[in-house]
């Protein structure tokens, strides 16, 4: 018999980095790059099984927009860890980082987090230098950083397993 585990993982970055269209590529299992702009929060669900566990994922997508920060604090109590993204052909959304590492950690100064660069599909267009992403990790105390792609898939599952991995490692404490 499995373990259950039930994690609340927050989705956030700047508006159009791709945090929906990551989460519906993990949760459904397709590129859809016609997403809209989420307005609030988005929610998805995903059973994750990892050896004897069982993890259900609650996926909180928060909305990217300045407008929307307001309503932020209110789903962030609960949360386990947190997915921080940037969009690595946008330099704002990358300085905008610790804006976001702020919000995330205002009601949990350890809460875990990963930091995930996004649309590695353009990376001919790419603006931020894997250098930079291993900086702003280190400095904010990050678990990791994962550059993805949703349109191809890559690292979509893995970024989802990592900081499960994590959560689970340090609820067995």
């Amino acid at each position: 018999m499995s373990k259950l585990l039930v994690f609340k993982i927050l989705i956030a970055g700047d508006a159009s980095v791709g945090k929906t269209t990551l989460l519906l590529r993990y949760v459904q299992g397709e590129f859809i790059d016609s997403t809209t702009m989420t307005i609030g929060v988005d929610f998805h669900t995903k059973q994750l099984y990892l050896e004897t566990i069982s993890c259900h994922l609650q996926l909180w997508d928060l909305g990217g927009q300045e407008r929307f920060r307001f309503m932020h604090e209110a789903y962030l109590r609960g949360a386990h860890g947190a997915l921080l993204l940037f969009d690595t052909t946008n330099m704002t959304s990358f300085v905008n980082i610790q804006k976001w590492e702020q919000l995330l950690r205002k009601l949990n100064r350890d809460l875990p987090i990963l930091l995930v660069g996004t649309k590695y599909d353009l990376e001919e267009f790419s603006m931020v230098a894997d250098y930079y992403a291993e900086l702003t990790k280190k400095r904010f105390n990050m678990l990791n950083y994962v550059k993805t792609s949703s349109k191809w898939g890559l690292n979509v599952d893995t970024v989802f397993e990592m900081i499960a991995m994590y959560l689970i490692s340090i609820s067995m404490i």
